[in-house]
């Protein structure tokens, strides 16, 4: 039974360049149970969708398109669904997940459950979706959650198997239909504005849950993902597509990141400039505006000059990283002459880890599990008599432990644990030897770690901390290396 469990938080993301500014309702279940069994079970159905001619996985794809002739001299079309995961029925989405699986070959040679197991474990984390928001509890009456693992997975199913096999079975519109699609945005090609109008109206009449929207071709222009594409007498032109809503703010050039994240955004978006941009002169166009744009964001001219211009593929050097052999630390802009010694002396890769920013600070954050329910910690109990604490490790939740602990206070275990001093509970021999009260209510959590000897590195750390008329344990735990011994001096508190 899972105990202390955040739920899904819901949140409201605006659709700036929509006209009446809806919000998108995205359930944030990422700290949610089933979760992570969620995602795993979404990488074995990977091969059920995406499968066929129209499916697209980017801008890449449909420029490839494009560019091979699929679209020429015909007028061009966008449809899209209107909240699609919602008006998915879940019901619907598991009976086609069902016949999939029940097909599919090659899952006993993925996992060792069962087919049925298999799909019993997708209907019990899709089947019943419920959120948290500042009104209270709430279930979701209809449909997959925006955010949910396996919501995508249902969505592509219903739309394949319900929708285009529908038209492209039909005696009319199947010879005449063909669109590329990334998950409810399509873009299709027809003979005629008055041709597509119809297959518009036959589109939102298959489906009672899902409706869809369109947007034509004006002025010979139409913009779908992040491309804009253009027609012409000799084809189609295609370059980058920004809505009225982009601000243009990218990392900024004072803000206390690693150059080479700065850099990699330059270079990202110079690569997409590159693969979308069907002539020189709307390269040169998108990367005089991208010039301007990083200037702006405070930005040396020579700098992003250089990346922009002048380094190529060729020249650009790629660091071989040996992860094995690598110090994550955080970043700090004055500790990079540091780094780069420790690289030089001792050959270690320097990676940066994620460190606390303004927006964690700022921003109001999500209910947060409760200290009694946390995992993977390592925490220190106190004594309320004297000044001797116990420092432990688990991966059991913290109640738990604790409870272990006041098992082992009990009466009945007096003569076993002063029996002997190895390998028993610290704080129970503490307690049968003196009569003195254990405070549980103040336990507290030094840090979490998930991994098994990380947390064992850091308890060895914390008990070295200790002196004697501190220390409860009646083990060292994890040997530390005398080499640390002024390390942990310095940071007593």
């Amino acid at each position: 039974m899972t105990q202390g469990a955040i739920s899904p938080r819901l949140k409201g993301h605006l659709k700036d360049h929509k006209e009446g500014k809806p919000l998108r309702e995205v359930s944030d279940a990422s700290k949610s149970p089933g979760h992570k069994l969620a995602k795993v079970l979404n990488q074995l159905f990977a091969p059920y969708t995406g499968q066929s001619k129209t499916a697209v996985k980017g801008g890449k794809d449909l420029i490839k398109y494009i560019r091979e002739g699929r679209f020429d001299n015909q007028f061009l079309a966008s449809c899209d669904a209107i909240a699609l995961y919602p008006s998915v029925m879940v019901e619907e989405g598991l009976d086609i997940l069902q016949d999939k699986i029940h097909q599919d070959d090659t899952l006993q040679q993925k996992t060792d459950l069962s087919k049925e197991e298999i799909f019993q474990l997708a209907r019990l984390c899709t089947e019943n979706p419920y959120f948290e928001c500042e009104f209270g509890f709430f279930k979701q009456k209809g449909g997959t959650p925006m955010g949910g693992p396996l919501s995508r997975c249902l969505s592509d199913l219903v739309v394949e198997n319900k929708i285009e096999a529908v038209i492209a079975s039909h005696p009319i519109w199947g010879p005449k239909w063909d669109w590329v699609r990334l998950i409810d945005d399509t873009l299709s090609a027809w003979e005629s504005k008055h041709i597509f109008l119809e297959f518009f109206a036959f589109l939102n009449s298959i489906h009672p849950g899902i409706k869809w929207t369109n947007e034509m071709e004006e002025g010979n222009k139409l913009a779908i993902f992040d491309i804009q594409i253009t027609r012409t007498e000799e084809g189609y032109e295609t370059t980058v597509y920004r809505k009225k809503s982009a601000s243009d703010r990218y990392i900024h050039y004072t803000s206390s990141q690693a150059w080479k994240e700065k850099a990699s955004a330059i270079r990202t978006l110079k690569h997409r400039a590159i693969d979308y941009c069907s002539n020189q002169t709307l390269l040169a166009d998108e990367l005089a505006y991208l010039l301007e744009v990083f200037i702006q964001n405070g930005y040396h001219e020579k700098t992003v000059w250089r990346i922009l211009y002048q380094e190529t593929k060729q020249n650009a050097v790629k660091e071989e990283i040996d992860f094995a052999k690598s110090l994550y630390v955080p970043y700090h802009p004055r500790t990079k002459r540091l780094y780069k010694m420790i690289k030089e002396e001792f050959g270690f890769n320097v990676i940066y880890k994620k460190t606390q920013t303004l927006g964690d600070i700022l921003q109001k954050k999500g209910r947060t599990i409760e200290k009694q329910y946390k995992r993977n910690t390592v925490y220190s109990i106190p004594c309320q008599q004297c000044p001797k604490k116990y420092v432990g490790q688990t991966t059991a939740t913290l109640k738990k432990r604790c409870s272990e602990h006041r098992n082992w206070c009990q009466k009945k275990h007096k003569k076993k644990i002063l029996k002997t001093s190895k390998k028993n509970d610290g704080i129970a021999f503490h307690f049968h030897e003196t009569g003195h009260v254990i405070d549980f209510e103040n336990t507290q959590i030094i840090a979490e770690e998930k991994a098994y000897w990380k947390r064992l590195i850091i308890e060895g750390m914390e008990i070295k901390k200790l002196n004697q008329a501190e220390r409860a344990n009646l083990q060292m735990g994890y040997e530390i290396d005398p080499i640390w011994d002024t390390f942990i001096e310095s940071i007593k508190t």
